[in-house]
């Protein structure tokens, strides 16, 4: 019965009341007693068992002995061997205290099953309701949630940062570790930050994630504000970015929506790693990609006017694609890269033993700067008439010398203009702050746009996909947006399209205005 209860295999309630009797002896009698317990299966109870050793002369009481005592107990037993007699612990033993000791015993036994079920759940998505808040600090206070069996802990640096959660609200979180605590004997913890948890709704809301049919290769976040996510298709009659989205772009929305806000963007992953990183720098377009396997970094290389749309808010797009692509992207526009490139021609025209028509045939293969003449092996040098080894291995010397001496402007120009960019974009974006504070644009009334995009004449539900594919969920996340030809671009509407789409937007958002008075 009470394994049953406490849910609990007979035989670990058994060894706990015996580990208690056994306790309960040592600590009312002595700590040198040897005891073993048994559960006597036709009386249905427990007997303690003594031990002691066989001596000439007793030294210690709880654990020798004499000959003439222990023949009592077996007539075969010999000086130095140990013997087993009953211990009448009901004389001994107070019976409180005994009860006590095994009611301890069945918590810890109780705490070691919850804690090894909870051991083998981690990564799990898991939902519970918060049952005290402690501390009101947003890096050091904790949540208290109640997940059935136990209670878990969701510390506040485990979690968005600008993310309220309440107290009895229902929350959602993976198990992120389970530990052992002296206190209590374990502590389960919970992350919404983690990108684990992001994984797992996907897995929740895509039956195609469960069936093996679409997996996620990754996914990255800054927790609260962007994710990415990388997909694949095991099917090649199955869309992955499709099937995540869903119809109407319900699948994502609900992601979204437990996301509190943060924007998700599905990608498309490839074991092609140039491909990959075009995927995941969208919704940017890429002129091209310059790969350095060695170092490895790309440039890629994108139209001046998708400049701050590929490398994002804060550089938050880049920074969130080098991570899901696991290679250093650096961002260029097509006018820097053009003057770079007319600067690594003017480099190559500096060694000694190039002239101009070499220097641009060279460059016209491929070898744009100085690093390209040191890195390419010797053997994979085109045939140039002229180019002998002899004559390559004196040119990758002539460029060493000349990159020791002078070093390597254009990787430091490079350099330069990522710090560059990223000061631009973020002074656009304080300014854009402070025009959306003006506004007053009410982030907490989460506007959806699908009913009204969807009452368009001639719309169908692609345009709602679109939008969310371009990270498009709400009415205010179209008004955002700079301008129409930025809006256009994102989500590849005709202008006249994305132009209906905006002014709808509007008039939606004054509709909603004045029915909140």
């Amino acid at each position: 019965m009470l394994s049953r209860d406490k849910e609990i295999d007979e035989e670990t309630i058994k060894q706990a009341i015996g580990d208690a009797l056994i306790d309960t002896a040592k600590r009312k009698i002595s700590k040198d007693l040897e005891l073993e317990c048994d559960f006597n299966e036709e009386d249905n109870k427990f007997e303690l068992y003594q031990f002691k050793t066989v001596v000439e002369t007793v030294e210690n009481i709880y654990t020798d002995i004499e000959l003439s005592q222990a023949l009592e107990y077996d007539p075969d037993v010999v000086l130095g061997e140990e013997i087993g007699m009953p211990f009448e612990m009901n004389t001994r033993i107070d019976a409180y205290v005994a009860r006590s000791a095994i009611v301890r015993k069945i918590r810890e036994a109780e705490k070691r099953k919850i804690y090894s079920e909870y051991k083998m759940r981690v990564g799990e998505l898991i939902t519970g309701n918060i049952k005290n808040i402690e501390g009101d600090d947003r890096k050091t206070g904790a949540y208290i949630v109640d997940i059935g069996k136990t209670e878990a802990v969701l510390y506040a640096r485990d979690k968005p940062e600008k993310e309220n959660l309440r107290l009895g609200e229902k929350v959602q979180a993976i198990i992120f570790k389970v530990e052992e605590n002296p206190k209590d004997g374990y502590i389960v913890k919970l992350s919404r930050k983690d990108p684990k948890f992001l994984v797992r709704l996907f897995e929740r809301e895509v039956p195609e994630i469960y069936e093996g049919v679409v997996e996620i290769k990754d996914a990255v976040r800054d927790p609260g504000k962007r994710a990415k996510v990388a997909v694949y298709s095991t099917d090649p009659d199955t869309d992955p970015v499709g099937a995540c989205v869903g119809l109407k772009g319900q699948r994502v929305k609900n992601i979204v929506m437990e996301l509190k806000g943060e924007k998700v963007d599905i990608v498309v992953w490839s074991p092609n790693e140039v491909k990959f990183a075009c995927n995941a720098i969208a919704p940017a377009s890429v002129i091209q990609v310059v790969q350095d396997e060695e170092n490895q970094t790309m440039d890629i290389i994108v139209p001046n006017e998708q400049l701050s749309l590929a490398i994002g808010k804060k550089g938050q797009n880049v920074k969130l694609a080098s991570k899901l692509v696991k290679w250093d992207l650096r961002i260029i526009s097509e006018t820097d890269y053009e003057r770079i490139e007319e600067k690594g021609l003017a480099q190559l025209s500096e060694l000694e033993s190039l002239d101009k028509v070499d220097a641009m045939a060279l460059y016209k293969l491929g070898f744009k700067t100085l690093e390209d003449i040191i890195e390419t092996p010797t053997e994979d040098y085109p045939v140039i008439p002229g180019f002998s080894d002899n004559f390559i291995e004196q040119l990758k010397h002539e460029a060493f010398s000349y990159l020791k001496e002078n070093g390597s402007d254009i990787e430091r120009e490079k350099d330069q203009l990522q710090r560059s960019y990223l000061e631009q974009i973020e002074a656009i974006d304080e300014t854009e702050e402070l025009e959306d504070k003006e506004e007053e644009i009410e982030e907490e009334a989460f506007i959806s746009a699908e009913e009204i995009i969807l009452n368009m004449p001639g719309v169908d539900e692609s345009i709602w996909i679109k939008l969310n594919v371009a990270d498009y969920y709400s009415i205010e996340d179209i008004l955002r947006e700079e301008s129409i030809e930025v809006f256009a671009q994102k989500t590849k509407f005709s202008f006249l399209k994305a132009k209906q789409i905006v002014n709808a937007a509007k008039q939606a958002l004054k509709r909603v205005k004045r029915q909140n008075g």
